[in-house]
């Protein structure tokens, strides 16, 4: 693969090895032994590579890693979905670290999309799973709904991983219902429910943009999703998770709308249900064909472009894709909700 032209993904690859033989060269040609950079390179291979070397540079857990009976004699998929989140557990408590190298529970399946194709998703605990767990069946409502509202774009890769861990195995308080999306894996507690599980895997998707973007897609999309599966818990789920949340933004911060927030503070946490609400509201106006064709449309511009999207260049993507007869009510929304100062200039 190196002789037929480096794609990204293998240029990654490479540069994590390299970044791994900087700290340690005879581990670095271990990976290379224990086949992670074979032909092909999958993202679940990316993705090991990049945890393996983050946890070169702790030697008490790489040795620990390593003295793997399991690690030694050859990876099958399940064992290499599993590197992928041991750096982030590491980081999160040495208990997690531990049980997972030594007595985890795995589920899997292999999920087939109209688009993508065949998709593997790994979900691991370092316990025993409840009877009543159902977090395969949850990601895979949400791996559907993301490819049928991004248009023509397949669901983005060919490996979803999942960490489950009781609040404290993650560092976290007593109580912890929430979750993270780390690039190549999620993280969630026992406690997460099934909104925030839409949530994160909405973020295979869309990451790197403005944050309002970023977390209001996430939002959008998981209740796109109970909408589509579980149609009686919508309007529930809308009132708390968003219109909520926006009486406060509005009341107590004074949002009158996302640029307001924006001048205040970028990564506000009014992101969220501002980002959502102002999706929502554009899929009411344009119908649900038009609004996936923009947000597949608007998903692969950063790589057209070569560069990060402004907040005019995601204004003016969802006004090219707005239908002649309706760019006016788009205005009109775009103004209320997002109050950017594009919409007044001459198109």
């Amino acid at each position: 693969w190196i002789e037929d032209g480096i794609s990204q993904r293998e240029a990654e690859a490479i540069t994590d090895l390299y970044y791994a033989a900087t700290e340690n060269s005879e581990f670095a040609r271990q990976i290379v032994r224990i086949g992670l950079l074979d032909d092909p390179i999958r993202d679940s291979d990316l993705y090991a590579v990049m945890s393996l070397q983050f946890l070169v540079r702790n030697p008490d857990s790489l040795a620990l890693l390593t003295n793997q009976p399991w690690f030694a004699d050859g990876l099958d998929e399940e064992e290499v979905a599993l590197l992928v989140v041991l750096s982030d557990a590491r980081n999160n408590t040495d208990t997690l670290y531990r049980s997972l190298l030594q007595a985890r529970s795995t589920r899997s399946t292999t999920i087939s999309l109209p688009l993508a194709g065949e998709v593997e998703v790994w979900v691991f605990m370092s316990s025993s799973f409840p009877s009543s767990d159902d977090t395969l069946k949850l990601i895979e409502h949400a791996m559907r709904s993301s490819e049928r509202i991004m248009g023509d774009v397949p669901f983005p890769t060919t490996d979803v991983i999942f960490l489950v861990g009781e609040p404290e195995e993650l560092g976290r308080q007593e109580g912890y219902k929430g979750g993270y999306h780390a690039g190549g894996h999620v993280v969630i507690s026992t406690l997460t429910n099934a909104f925030d599980i839409y949530h994160e895997t909405a973020h295979y998707y869309y990451r790197g943009f403005p944050t309002w973007l970023t977390e209001g897609f996430a939002h959008f999309l998981a209740q796109y999703t109970i909408s589509q599966v579980d149609p009686q818990r919508w309007q529930g789920e809308w009132e708390e998770r968003v219109e909520g949340v926006l009486i406060w933004c509005r009341q107590s911060e004074g949002f009158r709308n996302i640029q307001g927030m924006l001048d205040f503070d970028k990564n506000h946490g009014c992101s969220y249900p501002m980002g959502a609400h102002f999706l929502a509201s554009l899929l009411l106006l344009l119908g649900e064909e038009v609004m996936s064709e923009a947000l597949g449309g608007l998903y692969l511009q950063p790589a057209l472009k070569g560069r990060n999207l402004t907040e005019e260049d995601i204004y003016r993507t969802f006004l090219n894709y707005t239908p002649p007869e309706l760019k006016d009510d788009f205005r009109d929304l775009y103004r209320r909700l997002h109050g950017g100062p594009y919409v007044d200039i001459q198109d």
